[in-house]
């Protein structure tokens, strides 16, 4: 497979929808994987298998198997909206200005922290990941609840939860996290700090051999893009100029995303969800590290 990368900055459109349609391929068979669990699984005395035993309740393949799911049902969804099929059996390329890329991002973080999750030989380090990550799911969901117990009031109605059995879930839910770090030598601080996405998708580079700053770059354009910055969508798109009247005040302009662009990133990401994929299988079987 030839990655757009090493197409140069003008490749024909064939060449483009070609490989969109190899990508399909790979995410066809992730999906199925996912849909009927078909997939590698877990094989007892892997590192993944030894992982989920230290780990547990807060199994480390579950949540990886999540990431992976979203990252490739994100990228299905991406796809389907981008790579069409005409009547005559041939595939168009179809580009929007904004709404594909949050898709790509979320492909991008999923599939990030997949690979981080998956780690390297330290299964100290992948523990602690999962343990933090457990520890920071514990406290949003808490937050969101009472935040929902204050909507509900605003509109005259009441919660079955009041805040103090949402306090008391998250403390019980919290110490439990705590025991099981503490049985494995793990610092509480080393769980309970945040990991921030930034490094999350910086990581993922290294461990992918991408580099750290690939990955950023990337996800640093498709977050700002997402949140509708413009600085990023000027970065992203380009502009023409569709009315130029001399004698008028403002210029009108349309602003397009190139097939080239698009087709990279989902390219980029893709790559990172095959190396998040593999490391899957690898470490899933038996003997593994």
């Amino acid at each position: 497979m030839m990655r757009v990368r090493d197409l140069g900055r003008d490749p024909s459109p064939d060449a483009l929808t070609n490989r969109l349609r190899e990508i399909r391929s790979d995410v066809n068979r992730w999906q199925q994987w996912y849909a009927d669990n078909s997939g590698p699984a877990v094989q007892e005395f892997s590192s993944l298998w030894e992982d989920d035993l230290l780990s547990q309740p807060y199994q480390c393949s579950h949540l990886i198997q999540h990431y992976l799911s979203v990252s490739t049902d994100s990228m299905d969804t991406l796809l389907s909206s981008t790579l069409l099929e005409a009547a005559d059996g041939a595939f168009n390329l179809t580009t929007r200005p904004h709404g594909q890329l949050p898709l790509i991002r979320t492909a991008l973080e999923c599939a990030s922290m997949a690979t981080c999750l998956l780690g390297d030989g330290n299964q100290n380090s992948r523990i602690t990941s999962r343990l933090s990550l457990a520890m920071e799911d514990i406290d949003r969901q808490a937050r969101t609840q009472e935040l929902g117990i204050k909507d509900l009031a605003r509109t005259g109605r009441q919660s079955q939860a009041s805040a103090a059995d949402i306090r008391e879930q998250k403390r019980r839910s919290r110490k439990a996290v705590l025991g099981v770090a503490r049985s494995l030598n793990i610092p509480r601080r080393a769980v309970e700090a945040q990991m921030k996405m930034r490094d999350v998708v910086e990581r993922a580079g290294h461990l992918s051999g991408e580099g750290r700053e690939h990955f950023q770059f990337l996800w640093n354009v498709l977050a700002g893009a997402s949140h509708g910055s413009r600085w990023a969508s000027q970065s992203l798109l380009q502009y023409d100029i569709t009315d130029d009247d001399p004698s008028a005040d403002v210029v009108t302009v349309t602003s397009t995303l190139s097939p080239w662009v698009l087709v990279y990133l989902i390219d980029e990401t893709h790559g990172l969800q095959r190396h998040a994929w593999e490391r899957w299988e690898v470490r899933a079987s038996p003997n593994s590290t």
